[in-house]
């Protein structure tokens, strides 16, 4: 509470004391009791944040002063990563110094953790927890401790901490990705109807591209610990060496039965008054059309932080105070080619009524039809995930000048400052579906077995077929299942084992969205401080500026798609055909530079009472998979072709901003403050949707 009241900007933070009442999973659960931060949740836990409405890549994340990297493929930090236990405060600055490296139009925060010198010699502390989960009706456990402790008279400190934590979590959902929206189509029905035959039936409504049954199974394990020593061999000198380490996995392996909506398949459609979707039959004609998938998706994160720095604050004499700081920390996610998508299943009508409190679902031939091991049929099939890894060097060199006069100048703060980051993500890709997908091939009945969803939704089925994808691939890749092929097609077994070892699906590929990102900011800055008074109200007010270079270099594979070509019995996707297996290398580079000045004005109406004004211009880099020019197919459905293509060339958000804040301090732990804000942003970077015309072999 003091911090804030005699601070030079507008902030506010939490620390340990505030941390140790709650019973928070990590940091970000911790910074949403932060006025003006709210957070997204991954799992039923905080992942990231967002401040004063803007979203986690536009907010800079910095542990002891220093960035810390990120295995998102943007800027965005996952809070997650890191446990509560181990920090022991956390400040969110809403207006900036110019000591401060730019990066946040939203926010810049600072997340400290505990220092030996903090504490008076011998310290130590420990929890257990225990965490249930009513869905998944698991109960797990939660520990850390730390231990610190001075040596030398107090000259040396070490302090070392540890948190584990482990969930297993069941989430249930229904679910509809995407609404296609301003969509003409007819009943299947009415299709031979003369009154359809120039104007669609319905025409601008919205109809969903799917609707899926899914338990999600989610293993979450967090081992997390930090490592401080201070030496200070004098007053005038202190030396602190830290290191920071955080492994986080999940393996969410999701259950589902879905359906799709492919337009010519749909009949007995009815609407609601805005043009929504609200009843539909999904047919099956001449063998072709909608689809009962039984799906199983594995989507994990194998992420590993590492952070290092040393920090040396020198009193060099009575007026000058140097600090230097020299750091590296990397983010690794090491989930490519680990994650799977399959799909195994039979053409089938069914409908669905959205009309409900929650949708409800009907499947020809009943419920046993989606328990029967007999009709299952492999179709879409992939391995995936992406190999992320962001290392970021930082060096810093901080001065902080007193002058020996007593007046209203009474300091000023100047240094200079070089990171050098580089961001790499490598998709790892492999699919059969060019050999499996259309319900053609047959799974053995021994692999399918009957799922139960437990606590599931009612009105929609609680039973349906499942399998172990490893199985499904080994199948797949099998002499059994090339003899299948073989069989149904004609081809030799020669020729179809040939096909099938070229879709790597054992060993899956870079793909043509993999990326490097290198970057270098080098940035100097200035602030000056003054303090006076207006009709006897201490005024405090202190500007600065700070200019910094940016480097951008961007390293990326271009492809060219040669056709798209319609999937045997599924009119819901298309395979995308490229010329060429491997890419074209792609380099491109960029760079800027940016003056940005700051403002801050403080003053005290009386003892208690603090009126504060605050003047900023900030920035955010362009996100760094916006910053790819390769193009990219990304839906591959009929009616709803979907592509991708960043810019190297894009400038950084700008954003000048105001706040007026008024403070009452009425008790000492205790204040009630009423603010405004206004923030205009210039050069925001969005996706501009256009059409794109592609010359493909089949017209």
């Amino acid at each position: 509470m003091l911090d804030k009241k005699a601070s030079d900007v507008v902030y506010d933070g939490i620390t340990a004391e505030d941390l140790g009442k709650f019973p928070d999973q990590n940091v970000a659960e911790s910074l949403q009791r932060i006025t003006g931060v709210a957070i997204d949740r991954s799992g039923g836990e905080g992942q990231f944040i967002t401040v004063r409405g803007f979203g986690p890549d536009f907010n800079t994340v910095l542990v002891n002063g220093r960035q810390i990297a990120t295995e998102n493929q943007g800027r965005a930090f996952s809070f997650d990563t890191l446990p509560a236990e181990l920090i022991s405060g956390a400040k969110v600055y809403k207006s900036p110094l110019a000591s401060m490296q730019e990066g946040g139009i939203g926010s810049t925060v600072e997340i400290t953790t505990a220092r030996p010198f903090a504490f008076d010699g011998f310290k130590a502390v420990a929890s257990v927890k225990g965490m249930y989960e009513d869905i998944s009706e698991e109960t797990t456990p939660q520990m850390s401790g730390l231990i610190t402790n001075t040596f030398m008279d107090g000259k040396l400190g070490v302090l070392a901490a540890a948190s584990f934590q482990q969930r297993k979590l069941q989430t249930n959902m229904l679910e509809t990705r995407y609404w296609r929206p301003e969509v003409s189509l007819t009943n299947r029905s009415e299709l031979d109807n003369p009154d359809y035959a120039d104007n669609a039936q319905f025409n601008g409504v919205y109809i969903p591209q799917n609707f899926d049954q899914i338990v999600d199974l989610v293993d979450r394990e967090r081992t997390s610990g930090n490592l401080v020593v201070q030496y200070a061999p004098n007053d005038d000198m202190t030396l602190t060496l830290d290191g920071l380490y955080s492994k986080f996995e999940v393996d969410s392996d999701a259950h589902s039965v879905g359906h799709w909506f492919s337009d010519s398949n749909l009949d007995n459609m009815s609407f609601t008054d805005n043009g929504s979707l609200s009843g539909v039959t999904s047919t099956v004609v001449d063998g072709v059309g909608g689809a009962t998938d039984f799906i199983r998706r594995r989507y994990g994160r194998d992420v590993e932080i590492q952070a290092f720095g040393a920090n040396f604050e020198w009193l060099v004499n009575d007026n000058l105070t140097a600090n230097i700081d020299i750091s590296t920390s990397t983010a690794e996610d090491s989930s490519g080619g680990d994650n799977f998508f399959t799909v195994v299943g039979y053409n089938n009508e069914y409908s669905v009524d959205f009309t409900g409190a929650t949708p409800s679902l009907t499947v020809a031939g009943g419920d046993a039809a989606l328990q029967t091991p007999s009709l299952g049929r492999m179709h879409y099939n992939e391995r995936n995930g992406f190999d992320t890894e962001d290392t970021i060097s930082e060096y810093r060199a901080d001065f902080s000048w007193v002058p020996d006069s007593d007046n209203a100048f009474y300091k000023a703060d100047f240094g200079i400052y070089f990171q050098d980051r580089e961001k790499s993500n490598t998709r790892l890709f492999a699919s059969g579906c060019d050999i499996y997908c259309g319900y053609t091939f047959d799974l053995p009945d021994e692999l399918l077995s009957v799922f139960t969803a437990q606590n599931y939704f009612g009105g929609v089925p609680n039973q349906w077929l499942t399998y172990d994808p490893e199985a499904f691939f080994d199948y797949a890749t099998s002499d059994a299942a090339v003899q299948q092929i073989a069989d149904a097609t004609g081809e030799s077994f020669d020729d179809v084992r040939a096909a099938i070892d070229a879709t790597n699906i054992g060993n899956p590929q870079p793909s043509n969205d993999s990326f490097v990102v290198s970057e270098e900011v080098l940035s100097a800055y200035a602030q000056f401080y003054f303090t006076t008074e207006i009709s006897e109200m201490p005024l405090d007010v202190n500007f600065g500026f700070r200019y910094s270079e940016t480097d951008t270099s961007v390293d990326g594979t271009s492809q060219i798609v040669r056709d798209l070509q319609p999937i045997p019995n599924d009119p819901s996707d298309l395979n995308v055909v490229y010329e060429t297996e491997v890419g074209a290398p792609v380099n491109e580079k960029n760079s800027y530079s940016s003056l940005l000045p700051n403002l801050n004005v403080k003053l005290q109406l009386t003892d208690d009472l603090y009126l504060r004004y605050a003047f900023s211009e900030t920035l955010t880099r362009p996100m760094m998979d916006d910053l790819v020019p390769v193009f990219n197919v990304t839906v591959s459905r009929p009616g709803n072709l979907q592509a991708q293509a960043g810019n190297t060339e894009l400038k950084p958000y700008k954003a000048t901003s105001w706040d007026v804040s008024l403070e009452w301090y009425y008790d000492d732990t205790s204040y009630f403050s009423a603010a405004a804000f206004n923030k205009e942003v210039e050069d925001f970077i969005a996706g501009d949707v256009a059409d794109e015309s592609l010359f493909l072999e089949s017209g």
